[in-house]
């Protein structure tokens, strides 16, 4: 993870909590859904959705609304190839979480979920996407108010506007009008932040955590294979396997604990 100064709003971390000032993130869904928002309401800040005790919940860094709509944004600077299919759980996640016993199907808001990539998922130099569910036989919208927006921050756009200068400010950091010079602003006063700051090395450590985990899980794996497979001890195989000796005891320990 990076150095909790060199965050940029490309950074998951530092998107979600500047989309957490209101101002910012009613002005930014303006300019991506080219509509007028007259206020809106978070739902609440990364949020984690279970349908059900025992399925897998789905935490959203942005989920906020106004009196007609429920916005879904999330930053991603990888694992592109399954967005489509993540917007689809989510949307399904969000609608079957905020429909209450009682209320019926025209309850239901129509939402947007917002994935802000900085990759052109589909190769069109576009800076926004929009998908809506309609029959493409004759061009009919479904009408079931579901929206799918993909922000491309990669695309080649002209710096005239203010979705270009967005744009740019996101590609590199350039502050070029009152829009990017608020967001630059709120980047400068989180990093300022002692509270925010001591929230991001917690989250820095269960990041490494994970990841360690992940490794010994791995090497255990390995090790595991191989003494059944050739008769050798535990000792034997992590000489053998070049495992860093500053894994052996969480390897053995995996392997003791089946």
């Amino acid at each position: 993870m990076k150095n909790f100064n060199e965050l940029t709003l490309t950074d998951d971390f530092m998107f979600s909590k500047v989309m957490r000032k209101k101002d910012i993130c009613k002005e930014f869904l303006e300019l991506i859904l080219d509509k007028k928002i007259e206020k809106i309401e978070y739902i609440e800040a990364e949020k984690t959705l279970n349908i059900d005790y025992d399925k897998r919940g789905v935490r959203l860094d942005v989920y906020l609304q106004d009196e007609t709509t429920v916005y879904n944004i999330e930053m991603q600077t990888s694992n592109f190839a399954n967005i489509p299919k993540r917007s689809r759980f989510y949307q399904s996640v969000m609608d079957v979480s905020s429909l209450g016993k009682a209320q019926n199907f025209d309850d239901l808001k129509e939402s947007y979920v917002i994935f802000v990539c900085t990759k052109d998922l589909f190769g069109y130099n576009a800076p926004i996407y929009e998908f809506v569910t309609y029959n493409k036989k004759h061009g009919i919208i479904y009408g079931d108010e579901v929206h799918k927006v993909i922000v491309n921050t990669n695309a080649e756009i002209s710096n005239e506007t203010k979705l270009g200068k967005f744009i740019n400010y996101l590609k590199n950091n350039e502050v070029s009008d009152d829009f990017t010079s608020s967001i630059d602003d709120t980047i400068n006063e989180i990093k300022l932040d002692s509270e925010m700051r001591g929230e991001y090395m917690v989250l820095e450590a269960k990041m490494m955590d994970a990841k360690r985990e992940g490794i010994v899980i791995a090497y255990a794996d390995q090790i595991r294979a191989i003494t059944e497979r050739e008769g050798i001890s535990i000792d034997e195989a992590l000489i053998k396997l070049y495992i860093p000796e500053k894994y052996w005891d969480a390897v053995k320990k995996e392997l003791l604990n089946e």
